[in-house]
């Protein structure tokens, strides 16, 4: 599958509907999140990198595709048309 940025979308993101923002959540001068669409399906996909405070990585997700990285601490949860990043001790989500 072909990914392209995104130059048309809307999106929901920590409870802020964004609306062709080239880049929604910046940090520092760089970019949290991307948002990528296929170019034959034309779905809209996310990326980004879960991270704990001392910026080891959790997990990182490109173009809607999770990849754990600490499977010590956290674990994902699949359902129909969702994932999410959770640890393991707390139950709390975090993506």
């Amino acid at each position: 599958m072909s990914w392209v940025q995104a130059a048309e979308y809307k999106a929901l993101i920590g409870g802020i509907l964004y609306r062709n923002v080239p880049q929604p959540v910046v940090c520092d001068g760089k970019p949290l999140i991307s948002l990528a669409r296929n170019t034959e399906s034309g779905h809209l996909a996310v990326s980004i990198e879960v991270v704990q405070q001392d910026r080891s990585a959790i997990a990182s997700v490109v173009n809607n595709t999770v990849t754990l990285h600490n499977t010590a601490d956290y674990l994902i949860l699949r359902g129909l048309n969702r994932t999410a990043v959770v640890h393991a001790k707390s139950g709390r989500n975090l993506v």
